[in-house]
């Protein structure tokens, strides 16, 4: 083991963290869908990685993935973090799979996003909202910025649009 990166396993309706000590676990420990099991990719199917890595140490993680055949992408949410993922697997695939099972254009959607991670599923959607306190890189390329989570962001920018009364 050549790094002590935090990380946190990723399901459809679950994550599991690696450890009990941690940034992760002081977020997650009061989620419902959350526990601590090192193991939990040996009984789940886990569908991204969440690591803890500095922008200065992801050249290492970079090295670690050309191991398994170019498999595996990494997306940065944030200055902190990247999610590891298959290569095909992304925000904006999963957008593109509803929309084509609901029979919907996905330039007929509208997505709400803070981090790094979003930028390729706001390429994808007709309108593209950063919350207020998404990442300079995000909100450059919004469509509409609105407020925060705390305040109700989501619900603001959907009355603004004309989405909801």
């Amino acid at each position: 083991r050549v790094h002590d990166w935090e990380y946190t396993y990723v399901s459809a309706t679950h994550m599991a963290a690696g450890r009990s000590r941690g940034s992760s676990h002081k977020i997650l420990k009061n989620y419902p869908c959350y526990t601590v099991d090192p193991d939990y990719y040996r009984t789940h199917d886990v569908e991204q990685l969440v690591v803890l890595t500095p922008v200065a140490q992801e050249s290492a993680l970079q090295t670690i993935l050309a191991e398994h055949g170019g498999r595996y992408k990494t997306v940065r949410s944030h200055a902190g973090a990247v999610d590891l993922l298959h290569t095909e697997g992304s925000k904006a695939r999963g957008i593109h799979e509803a929309c084509a099972v609901l029979g919907i254009d996905p330039k007929d959607t509208l997505a709400f996003g803070d981090g790094l991670n979003d930028v390729e599923m706001f390429a994808a959607v007709g309108a593209g909202i950063a919350m207020g306190d998404a990442c300079p890189e995000l909100k450059a390329v919004a469509r509409h910025i609105t407020g925060t989570l705390e305040e109700d962001g989501v619900a603001v920018a959907l009355r603004e649009l004309g989405v909801l009364d």
